[in-house]
């Protein structure tokens, strides 16, 4: 069992908060906002490799950093290199060198021959845990059918006292029983500032009873023993899924989903994006917009807040009449709290294949991004890569 703390005094917490607030305060850095081709890349690493001879394809990233040059990569293993439906396990590997380096691959979320998938993870630093949630399939004997469910692992910052997945099933307030949909996948967010500073929310989506699309989260102020759904808000006749959140600078919650059709005309590059904003911690949102500025294609990308700059990751080699193609990642940067982007930093070529993306902040001076890299009948790899901050801009 990982060594988590039981919830400490609101006195305490805003001890710690304004101490952590302050030690934040000194390494971030603010980024000029000067056009860069390339990223300053420090290191590059390949965490999971994808094997067609052992059946074994790793897709679907999250990524966290948790202190001391550590850094936690979460995947789906999956048993085949194409479709989402399959025998599934959630693996993760523990870098003790800022992701240029990585231990043995082990093996998290096992479900039998079901699948678990999404893999979200949380750095909580105020319990001295992380928290990995992940999407499992589950038979549901009154309706003999499957339904969707939301699981949670804890773990020790150093990735050791994995809980069991079957002992961590998540039943919000009033969605016991009801088909959970996905959540994120890539990480999920603990509030720094205001009235819900230590909050963790997760973004998630799913599909109601007429078959419309639905964009929620779920929140916990006790670091994962009890949840409660956040903000929920249907999406209309469009089909928006896989949610990423980042708290800007100005204390809000920023929720940004993509398009899942590519051959609908909201998924023009664009258009197949959408942001909306909470000012209460993740209760209730506005409604979804077009996120202006980030041209890509119909993929999960991934907020990331950097001190006064946020960023967004995701391919943007767009093809408008091959919108299910993925190729050249990129960094999408905004300075007035994510309500308009630019596209920036290029990572890798303009022509590698590049899929999902995981963002996360190593120190003050350096983001790291894992994400699908290479294609041949299926994702051949997640690759990790450092980019010097302050080439951000």
């Amino acid at each position: 069992m990982p060594c988590v703390p039981p919830p400490a005094s609101l006195a305490r917490r805003c001890v710690l908060l304004l101490a952590g607030l302050a030690l934040v305060g000194t390494s971030l850095v603010s980024l000029p906002l000067t056009p860069t081709a390339q990223a300053a890349q420090t290191c590059t690493s390949v965490p999971f490799t994808s094997s067609k001879k052992v059946h074994r394809w790793y897709r679907v990233p999250s990524v966290v950093a948790t202190g001391d040059g550590r850094v936690i990569a979460f995947a789906e293993r999956r048993d085949r290199p194409t479709g989402d439906d399959g025998n599934f396990d959630i693996v993760m590997r523990v870098s003790t060198g800022r992701g240029c380096r990585w231990g043995a691959l082990r093996v998290v979320s096992n479900n039998g021959t079901k699948r678990v998938s999404n893999p979200v993870a949380v750095h909580d630093a105020l319990a001295g845990q992380v928290l990995l949630l992940t999407t499992v399939l589950t038979y549901n004997a009154k309706t003999k059918g499957y339904i969707t469910t939301l699981h949670e692992q804890r773990m020790n910052p150093d990735g050791s006292g994995v809980t069991a997945l079957s002992a961590g099933l998540v039943s919000p307030e009033g969605m016991a029983g009801r088909a959970m949909g996905n959540c994120g996948p890539g990480h999920a967010i603990v509030l720094s500032q205001g009235n819900h500073a230590g909050r963790v929310i997760v973004p998630l989506s799913r599909r109601d009873s007429t078959g419309a699309y639905i964009l929620y989260a779920v929140y916990s102020d006790d670091h994962g023993s009890a949840w409660q759904v956040g903000y929920s808000r249907g999406a209309g006749k469009r089909a928006l899924i896989e949610g990423t959140l980042a708290e800007a600078p100005d204390g809000s919650v920023l929720a940004s989903y993509r398009e899942k059709n590519s051959k609908a005309a909201v998924a023009n590059p664009g258009k197949n994006r959408v942001i909306a904003f909470s000012r209460d911690g993740g209760e209730t949102i506005t409604p979804f917009t077009t996120m202006a500025g980030v041209r890509t294609v119909p993929v999960f990308g991934s907020l990331l807040a950097t001190g006064s700059v946020m960023l967004f990751s995701s391919p943007d080699n767009v093809n408008a009449k091959k919108l299910s193609s993925r190729r050249g990642m990129r960094l999408f940067v905004s300075t007035d709290s994510g309500a308009t982007w630019r596209a920036r930093t290029r990572v890798g070529s303009r022509t590698d294949p590049a899929g999902y993306s995981d963002l996360v902040q190593l120190d003050g001076a350096t983001a790291g991004i894992l994400y699908e890299n290479g294609y041949s009948g299926g994702w051949k790899q997640l690759r990790f890569t450092q980019v010097t901050v302050p080439s951000l801009g």
